[in-house]
C-alpha cells in the first residue's frame, strides 16, 4: 500500500512543506499531475524524489485550497499492469 496525505503547508518550517507520496520506492513506473479546481496542471513530474512545493509552474505561490492529483503507477511484479489512483490534496498557507 502506498500512502498519500490529504494535507500538505507549504510554509518553510520543515514540516510537511511537500506533497509528497510515500512508498513509491515499490513502484517500477511512477507519474504524478495535480491539478487546480478549473482543471489547470499545477505539477507534473516522473521523478520519484521530486515533490510538489504548493507552487505554479511559474513559481508562484498557489493559493490555499483543494487540488486534485492523479498518479500512474506500476508496480514492481512480473505481471503488474499500469494503475490510477486519484485523489485530493489540501494546500494549508
Amino acid at each position: 500500500k502506498i500512502y498519500v496525505p490529504n494535507v500538505f503547508s507549504p510554509n518553510n518550517d520543515n514540516i510537511n512543506d511537500g506533497f509528497e507520496i510515500f512508498e513509491i520506492w515499490l513502484f517500477e513506473t511512477y507519474k504524478i499531475t495535480v491539478f487546480d479546481r478549473w482543471g489547470g496542471m499545477v505539477f507534473e513530474s516522473e521523478n520519484f524524489d521530486e515533490h510538489w512545493d504548493g507552487n505554479y509552474p511559474s513559481g508562484d505561490k498557489a493559493p490555499a485550497g483543494v487540488y486534485t492529483y492523479l498518479i500512474e503507477f506500476r508496480t514492481i511484479n512480473l505481471d503488474s499492469k499500469t494503475e490510477i489512483l486519484t485523489g485530493d490534496v489540501i494546500v494549508l498557507r
